[in-house]
Formats: structure tokens, sequence, C-alpha cells
């Protein structure tokens, strides 16, 4: 997951992280650890956030279904 688009994403949206965990029905730690890796969102969490959002199908693959951590040499 790229966790820097999707904040971008929220901050282009004018929709603040705490806010949108409370709209996806999770606790702020809850969110915290998909955002940051430590925990996957489900698909229909995903779901929730292009529809809320108003994600196109390239922002959803860029952001949900690619690598972004350290390359590990």
């Amino acid at each position: 997951m790229n966790m820097n688009l999707l904040m971008q994403v929220f901050w282009r949206e004018d929709c603040p992280p705490s806010v949108f965990a409370k709209e996806l029905g999770l606790t702020a730690e809850a969110f915290y650890k998909k955002v940051i890796g430590e925990d996957d969102f489900s698909f229909s969490e995903i779901n929730k956030i292009v529809a809320l959002l108003g994600l196109s199908n390239e922002e959803v693959d860029r952001i949900f279904f690619t690598e972004s951590g350290p390359k590990v040499i």
C-alpha cells in the first residue's frame, strides 16, 4: 500500500484521517495500523474508501495494490 498517496487523497478531499476512520467504523488506532501497513484493509473497507473519496481505478491500483516499502538490498 502507498501510504503517502492515500494521505494526499485525504487532504485533497479535505477529509482528515480521524474523521475518515469514523466513517469506516474503525477506531483511530485500528485505522492508523492499516494506513501504516501493520494491518490490511479488507476489500469491503477499500470499497468504502473508493466510494467516499471517489477514487479512480488508477488511484485504487496506485494506493492499495503496489508495494511502497523500503527496498532491501
